[in-house]
């Protein structure tokens, strides 16, 4: 049985850093890991027309600062910064603590994002696209951004066929054992008329 293991979990402190930055007692930590669950869960429904990549968040004692970094920074900050107002207003209420900050930046290159990638291609398999295709063309965008190559594993019933199946295909190199290579790894899922699908997506950064 192979063991598999997470290729950000698997770097971190090398080159990766966690997304949740914070220490709670033990009484603490159970409420805070789902208080910063619903607080991602919430942004990606919100932000998702804005293309959203990561979610940061930091703790303090009594305060938060939550970071998040999108492809189209206006469509958060809206005109005159009333998005970003109201999100922030609503946002407030899912927390325990007081929102001391919240910070937009800028994705440069999406195509270089496996969150992104990922949600694209499952975006074109909804919308019942030949999911070879979707495919193909996601990874020849993201080595003509700069990738030193991808990854890309799709399974689930492949073209409404009756019986799941899984296909890989890859360009370039994805060293995914070397645990010093620079490897953004997602798990997308689409859900399709014939079920869900699963879109694993890695991608190896200069």
């Amino acid at each position: 049985m192979p063991h598999l293991v997470n290729p950000i979990g698997f770097r971190l402190i090398v080159n990766k850093k966690w997304n949740s930055v914070w220490f709670a007692d033990k009484k603490q930590y159970r409420d805070y890991f789902f208080e910063d669950r619903k607080v991602r869960e919430f942004l990606q429904n919100r932000l998702k027309s804005a293309g959203l990549e990561k979610v940061e968040i930091e703790r303090s004692v009594n305060d938060i600062r939550i970071t998040v970094v999108v492809l189209r920074p206006g469509l958060v900050i809206g005109r005159g910064g009333l998005g970003i107002e109201a999100l922030k207003k609503d946002l407030q209420k899912s927390i325990s603590g007081r929102l001391k900050n919240f910070n937009v930046v800028e994705s440069k290159k999406g195509d270089l994002s496996a969150k992104l990638v990922g949600e694209n291609i499952a975006g074109q398999l909804i919308r019942r696209y030949p999911f070879r295709r979707a495919v193909d063309q996601a990874m020849e965008r993201t080595m003509q951004s700069g990738a030193q190559g991808i990854k890309v594993e799709i399974g689930g019933r492949l073209g409404g066929l009756e019986r799941a199946r899984t296909e890989k295909k890859s360009r370039g190199e994805v060293p995914v054992s070397t645990i010093d290579e620079n490897i953004d790894y997602a798990l997308t899922l689409a859900e399709t008329k014939f079920g869900t699908i699963g879109i694993k997506v890695w991608i190896h950064k200069i």
